[in-house]
């Protein structure tokens, strides 16, 4: 009998957790996780003074996130990026000259608003904080003299983005974000950066 009272009791809390999951999903909130990548940019706002600069400052960029929705139009959301790095190169005179990357990555934190348009289609506005860090790497020479710069830094920053999302099905959709970062600094120099993505949601 207890065995028997015991699988009951089984039968009866695995039914109300699917019921329980089945009712959150078709309200459109709950867990949900994902990924992306995408064209990422990494900026400094170095001036020239005299000195020659060239600067790729685009690359590519990833994300992996996970957050929760409490109802189907508000959520919060955590993202790990990857915004990828600028290369550059500068030159004073034929006797200076140096060449490096800047590399960022972001963790960060943000309260997402959806809003349906129809046939599956969202639109998406994301507002929080991140913790923006950059790696300042330069090998430069001069006349007689050779060095390398080796740095680390990290902010809190602002951050804030748009998209679209389309549903494929009750679990999964389709995303296209632009995020971006408020100014962050790099041996001195303020660096910007940004991230446009293409990637995938999946709701638990």
């Amino acid at each position: 009998m207890k065995q028997s009272n015991f699988l009951r009791l089984a039968a009866v809390l695995s039914l109300s957790l699917y019921a329980v999951s089945s009712l959150a999903a078709d309200a459109g909130t709950g867990w949900y996780g994902g990924g992306g990548v995408g064209v990422s940019r990494v900026k400094d706002d170095a001036a020239g003074n005299g000195y020659v600069i060239n600067r790729d400052a685009r690359d590519t960029g990833y994300k992996i996130f996970g957050g929760y929705r409490f109802t189907p139009h508000v959520g919060l959301e955590g993202s790990y990026l990857d915004l990828g790095k600028e290369n550059f190169n500068w030159r004073y005179n034929a006797n200076e000259s140096g060449v490096g990357t800047i590399a960022a990555r972001a963790f960060s934190l943000a309260a997402v608003g959806r809003l349906p348009v129809g046939s599956g289609f969202s639109l998406l506005g994301k507002l929080g904080v991140a913790n923006l860090q950059a790696k300042y790497r330069e090998n430069w020479s001069q006349l007689g003299y050779s060095g390398t710069i080796s740095q680390n830094h990290s902010k809190t920053v602002a951050t804030y983005g748009v998209g679209a999302e389309y549903a494929i099905d009750q679990n999964l959709s389709m995303r296209a974000e632009y995020e971006a970062f408020d100014k962050a600094k790099a041996n001195g120099v303020g660096i910007k950066t940004n991230l446009l993505s293409v990637g995938l949601e999946y709701r638990f």
